[in-house]
This record gives structure tokens, sequence and C-alpha cells, in this order.
């Protein structure tokens, strides 16, 4: 049994989580406060006019503005939003830029929507 190729994608995977723990370190001081300028209240905003790091902001954005920045810790809220991405698979469509899509769908949605959503139906609790 050839365990090259194992081995090597085992110390390239091992590399890359290295460096992406670094590039988290130095993004969360730069995480902390963004305001999107409206960019994301828009249905239609483009979703590919953002590099991964800007779709990351505009993400912890939405959630702090649909939920309160009270409920978070703006560093866990950082670390949760960047361990989303970088373990998003990197494939051509169920990838981070479709699920940040998503997400901001469903918030322009909620946004647009007032009274209409329950505060439990926002947050993703259902009535019981």
């Amino acid at each position: 049994m050839n365990l090259v190729p194992y081995q090597t994608i085992h110390r390239s995977y091992h590399k890359s989580n290295v460096i992406l723990s670094t590039k988290e370190r130095l993004a969360v001081d730069r995480l902390r406060t963004f305001s999107p300028q409206g960019r994301c209240f828009i249905y239609y905003f483009d979703v590919f006019s953002l590099d991964d790091f800007e779709k990351a902001r505009h993400a912890i954005y939405m959630f702090k503005d649909l939920f309160g920045a009270i409920k978070f810790n703006n560093k866990s809220l950082i670390r949760f939003t960047l361990t989303v991405k970088k373990n998003y698979r990197r494939i051509p469509y169920h990838n981070w830029t479709h699920g940040f899509s998503v997400a901001n769908s469903v918030f322009c949605i909620i946004k647009h929507s007032p009274n209409l959503f329950t505060t439990n139906e926002i947050g993703g609790v259902e009535d019981i």
C-alpha cells in the first residue's frame, strides 16, 4: 500500500491549518468594528464583489444587526465566523460564497419585512 499520497495530503492539511490559524489571529482585530454602509441591505447585492474576508466582515455585521451586539462575545462571534468560513468545502457551488449569499438573502428578507417574523422566528427558535 502506497502511503505517500496520504502523507502528502496530511502534511498539507496541517500546514494550511497553521497558516489559517495565524491569519485568524491577525484578522480578529481587523474584524472587530465594521459598518457595511448599506451594501448588504440590498437583496440583489453582488456577493462576488467581495473577497472572503469582506464576506466574513459582512456576516459578523448581519449577526450583530439582527440579534444585537450585546448578545454575543465579539471575539467568539469573529472566531465562529472565521471557523465556518475556513471549514466550508472548496467546491464550485456549496461553498463559503454560497453560504454567505443565502445568509445575506435571509438577512435582507428579515430586514425588509418588519413585523412579519416573530423574535423567535428570526432567532431560529420554534414557538412552542
